[in-house]
């Protein structure tokens, strides 16, 4: 039987920074939740997704900016690295797909030739 891990992330484009040979995007994403008084409201929570292969790192760079709407899909992968001698233990979300669904250009340009009541 095969075996995965995977992730699906949709949101909006925080920061894109290069760190070595991979690419890192934080994602924000919004959870309605009900408060203490019964309203509902959004919490935002930021995940970061990081890319290995070079194509999509070129297409993120080429394409993508802070604010825009994209969906990241991939695989799970624990990693760790040695930090003061002690080791340190983290949790990977790798792209393994990448899309730029909407623009915040796009978005505002929408919202300005639609203006809400």
């Amino acid at each position: 039987m095969r075996t995965f891990a995977k992730h699906f992330t949709q949101g909006y484009v925080g920061k894109i920074k290069e760190v070595g040979t991979t690419l890192k995007i934080s994602i924000s994403s919004n959870y309605r939740q009900r408060n203490q008084n019964g309203d509902y409201e959004d919490r935002t929570y930021w995940n970061t997704v990081t890319v290995f292969d070079d194509k999509r790192m070129k297409f993120i760079r080429d394409h993508v900016s802070e604010g825009d709407l994209v969906q990241a899909e991939g695989m799970i992968r624990e990693d760790s690295y040695e930090k003061d001698g002690e080791p340190v233990y983290t949790t990977l979300l790798v792209a393994q797909d990448f899309q730029l669904l909407s623009t915040k250009a796009q978005r505002d340009a929408w919202r300005a030739a639609n203006p809400q009541d």
